[in-house]
């Protein structure tokens, strides 16, 4: 008796029994009952995970006894025959007694039999020749495990038939371990299934774009979230490798090369459909499939667009001026201060320039400071509209503002853009039913001549403006000691 069978023979004597109470002729091949198509094909439908994750473990349990007839049968909990595979001879044997899928393989037609006792006893059972009922089964060996899959609530057997002569404990030790693959390849794949429902669950609820991609850069899921950033289409893009133009392409290189993941990178992304650019921050880790093997990376999409703005707006307030929207004094004397590193480093020459208007007080004392302000907002329209790329304008404070004019060639230049602006203000300025001329005066330093730091280039800039003011305004002078 095998080791994973208990003693089952009061259930065979007691099975025998009843099958002489129901008449049954031991000598005879019974009719065995058929269940229709329609319920057939229901059964096959509900065993069907059973029966595709069985295929590849049966063909092993084949292979292992390969010179062995068998012919082996997938039942369910009612013993009805949902699957034949096996050895052509013996299959065509059983066909001959009526043996089919659809035929019911139970106690009440067929007599005491392996399916049935695994069934009932819950057990691995053999059953060798004359301990079948029926005499027409003396000459087999009847080996059946039965499998219960509680998630899928499914219940039946694995049973084989070979030829007596063929009998062997061994032969039910490797069904039922066969059957014990089965088992566990179901449970994995329905623990798989609910992680992938949970996955998808939250992958789709979440508020941020999810991205996976596998080692070779190809898209493997992207959710709605990663869609509505980007304004790519989920079917357009699964399968498709992240092209060298993605601002992704460049850390999923630096993930799969390094296997360390980013964290918190500031992104830019072309939103194609709103046609606008989406600001995020972007989190990606290294998906690993064994230890020290990369299968892909995993990106995560943060929308910041709101808080990137909102931040840009009050970086723009600390560096503009807001009346004339012309950038202010942290801003000209951080540039300054770049400007000097740069003009070290190649040898570049540039100029500082520091303008206050002319009697300025006057037209805030006369036409109040409304009028005034709308002067101060001309003037850098004014200046903005008519002096070189090279020359940026800055309003420092009050009538004060300060140009810095790059990567200039000989002090002339500074000139030619000084005398520029004198002009600029001997054109009136038209304020409502006012008309005011107004002059400036315009001090000039240049670099590395008058200094080489800040405060000494803008000190000088401003004693030759004063200068220029002592000299009646509406004019310029360049700083000389």
């Amino acid at each position: 008796m095998s080791i994973l069978q208990r003693d089952i023979s009061k259930y065979i004597a007691e099975s025998k029994k009843r099958c002489k109470k129901r008449n049954l002729d031991p000598n005879v091949i019974p009719d065995l009952v058929t269940v229709s198509l329609l319920e057939l094909g229901q059964k096959m439908y509900q065993f069907k995970s059973i029966l595709k994750v069985s295929d590849f473990f049966v063909e092993k349990f084949f292979k292992t006894i390969e010179n062995i007839p068998i012919q082996l049968a997938v039942t369910d909990e009612n013993g009805t025959i949902l699957e034949l595979k096996g050895d052509a001879n013996i299959k065509d044997q059983m066909k001959h007694m009526g043996f089919r899928p659809g035929i019911k393989f139970i106690e009440e037609y067929a007599g005491t039999n392996s399916v049935s006792l695994a069934l009932e006893t819950n057990q691995p059972v053999e059953l060798i020749g004359t301990q079948h009922y029926h005499s027409f089964l003396k000459n087999t060996a009847c080996y059946s495990v039965p499998f219960e899959f509680e998630n899928l609530h499914l219940k039946g057997t694995f049973s084989i038939v070979t030829l007596a002569d063929y009998q062997s404990p061994l032969l039910l030790t490797l069904l039922a371990t066969t059957v014990d693959l089965i088992e566990r390849e179901l449970m994995i794949r329905e623990q798989n299934k609910q992680l992938n429902i949970f996955n998808q669950v939250v992958t789709e609820s979440t508020q941020n774009g999810i991205i996976k991609v596998d080692d070779e850069g190809v898209i493997v899921e992207f959710n709605q979230t990663a869609e509505k950033l980007t304004g790519w289409q989920r079917e357009n893009v699964i399968g498709e490798k992240i092209s060298k133009g993605n601002p992704l392409h460049k850390y999923f290189d630096q993930i799969l090369e390094e296997g360390k993941e980013v964290s918190d990178f500031e992104i830019a992304i072309k939103n194609t459909r709103l046609d606008q650019q989406i600001m995020c921050l972007l989190n990606g880790v290294p998906i690993y499939e064994n230890v020290g093997t990369i299968s892909g990376v995993f990106f995560q999409l943060k929308d910041i667009t709101e808080r990137y703005q909102a931040t840009a707006s009050i970086n723009y307030l600390a560096y503009h001026d807001d009346l004339t929207t012309l950038p202010n004094r942290r801003c000209f004397l951080d540039l300054l201060k770049e400007q000097l590193v740069k003009a070290e480093e190649h040898q570049k020459m540039f100029a500082v320039f520091l303008l206050d208007l002319d009697n300025f007080k006057t037209v805030n004392d006369t036409l109040g400071h409304g009028k005034g302000d709308k002067l101060l907002f001309n003037v850098a329209k004014r200046l903005v509209e008519n002096l070189p790329e090279q020359a940026k304008i800055f309003r420092i404070g009050g009538d004060e503002f300060t140009i810095l004019l790059t990567d200039i060639q000989q002090k002339s230049e500074a000139v030619e853009v000084a005398k520029k602006i004198v002009q600029l203000f001997q054109q009136s300025y038209i304020l409502g039913n006012h008309e005011l001329n107004i002059s400036v005066s315009v001090g000039i330093s240049i670099y590395p001549d008058d200094g080489q730091e800040i405060d000494w280039l803008y000190s000088k800039a401003d004693i030759a403006m004063y200068e220029a003011k002592h000299q009646g305004g509406a004019g310029y002078t360049i700083y000389h000691s």
